[in-house]
């Protein structure tokens, strides 16, 4: 795991403070370094900081992991059917409010039983056995009933670790999103078409966020429901009328095209947070709704991009041909409902994949590059082959190598059914974009509720 490690940055240094020895009461010495481990999530970095404590005096010492990383916007819930032994080299982030069950077993363990790790399934699997089996002795003595009941999970356990016992089901789930499990990398291109891991999201609840620390356990809950607002009202935020379109509003506190504020519940942990929008006039394309999200509690942020306007009445493939590292800096509007294609390097990222964005070629290809290595946070593990790596390793090189020097012309596709993406040229002569107009398919108009639809 050493090389799995690294600083942040060079400058970083270990941070070295006096702490009180819980075991003799004098003064030890603790140190702190804040360090990442790659290729974790939608980021790519976990950011943890490892502690450790020593005492000249009595020589206690010991050493400490702790996540520094954010809440994500939902919790997650993975479902793994490990079938042979090569589902326990399966990767896995467990952060220190996840728990992990074996469902066959019976056996589960809690968050409050271990802090962020970050192994595969064989070795988080090991050092529950190899703790359990420590205390076996002692429970013999003091609690045979248990003993036998625990010595029935360390044999399922040892028989898990050997390959003996097959198949079995791993549950993980973890409130603050930050924990995963790799899929078959081998086999299947994306977590989602593996089908002995299933994956879902959800949305965590307020005694969630008590346990994790992120809610005081005295704080009054919004009351829900509608019995004491007069319908006949306008709803209003921030001076902004709602009943009436966003053309027309009028901001006492500023012009027409000021963003509109107004406070909504933030997504990562149930405060009140800030939602910004505003419409913009894209030249030579159409009106834009630009949205922004932040939240002064918790720092959790967001962006999006939705297109304005009616339905346009056919599609649109939107092509830029990048040939050198200037073409980078142009402006980039990709829709929810936008395709995204670079056909170089065999890359198809569905509908609704990054969601809306707007931002320059290169922070797109930050984004694709990001959301990959979420979705394959172990790519680079003891599990790939040689063959596999490799391929791995040579698609992630050319991806980075296209969003800093452009070491090969390539081409970046948007094919939008609703025609809401856009590329900007450089002048009215710029033939490295095309704009190439195409009927929706039966299956697209269903998909995007265009067929029922009557105006």
């Amino acid at each position: 795991m050493g090389d799995q490690f690294q600083p942040i940055s060079s400058d970083n240094e270990v941070t070295v403070v006096q702490s009180l020895c819980m075991q003799c009461h004098e003064q030890g010495t603790t140190r702190m370094l804040l360090c990442s481990i790659p290729f974790f999530r939608g980021t790519y970095y976990l950011e943890i900081v490892v502690m450790s404590f020593s005492c000249e005096y009595c020589g206690f010492a010991n050493c400490d992991v702790q996540s520094a990383t954010s809440l994500a916007p939902n919790g997650v819930h993975f479902e793994l059917r490990a079938r042979a032994p090569q589902d326990l080299v399966r990767y896995l982030v467990k952060s220190e409010h996840a728990t992990l069950t074996i469902v066959e077993l019976g056996f589960e363990i809690p968050s409050s039983a271990d802090k962020a790790t970050y192994t595969n399934l064989e070795g988080i699997l090991t050092r529950a056995y190899e703790d359990l089996e420590l205390n076996q002795p002692h429970r013999q003595e003091t609690d045979p009933q248990t003993a036998v009941a625990v010595g029935t999970v360390i044999d399922g356990l040892k028989a898990i670790i050997a390959g003996e016992r097959f198949p079995f089901t791993v549950v993980l789930d973890d409130p603050s999103g930050n924990s995963h499990i790799t899929h078959d990398l081998a086999t299947y291109a994306t977590i989602e078409h593996d089908p002995d891991l299933t994956y879902r999201k959800y949305k965590r609840t307020h005694e969630q966020l008590i346990a994790m620390g992120y809610a005081p356990e005295t704080e009054d809950l919004p009351v829900e429901g509608f019995a004491e607002m007069n319908v006949d009202e306008h709803v209003t935020a921030d001076s902004v009328d709602f009943g009436r379109s966003v053309d027309d509003q009028e901001r006492a506190d500023g012009p027409e095209s000021a963003p509109l504020d107004f406070k909504v519940e933030c997504y990562a942990c149930g405060q009140m947070g800030t939602q910004s929008m505003c419409v913009t006039q894209i030249p030579n394309f159409k009106e834009t709704v630009v949205m922004g999200f932040r939240c002064d509690f918790c720092g959790a942020s967001s962006t999006e991009v939705k297109g304005g306007g009616g339905v346009s009445p056919k599609g649109m493939s939107v092509i830029l041909h990048v040939t050198n590292p200037a073409d980078l800096n142009r402006s980039i509007i990709k829709s929810d409902s936008a395709v995204l294609k670079i056909p170089e390097i065999g890359l198809e990222l569905a509908a609704g994949t990054l969601g809306g964005i707007i931002s320059t070629v290169e922070g797109l290809l930050e984004r694709v590059q990001t959301e990959i290595m979420a979705h394959a946070p172990s790519a680079f593990g003891d599990s790939l082959t040689s063959a596999e790596a490799q391929n791995y390793q040579t698609f992630i090189r050319r991806l980075f190598d296209f969003k800093t020097t452009v070491s090969e012309p390539y081409t970046i596709e948007l094919e939008d059914p609703l025609a809401n993406s856009f590329i900007a040229k450089i002048s009215e002569e710029d033939t490295q974009v095309e704009f190439v107009e195409f009927e929706r398919t039966e299956e697209q108009n269903d998909d995007l509720g265009l067929t029922d639809m009557r105006v």
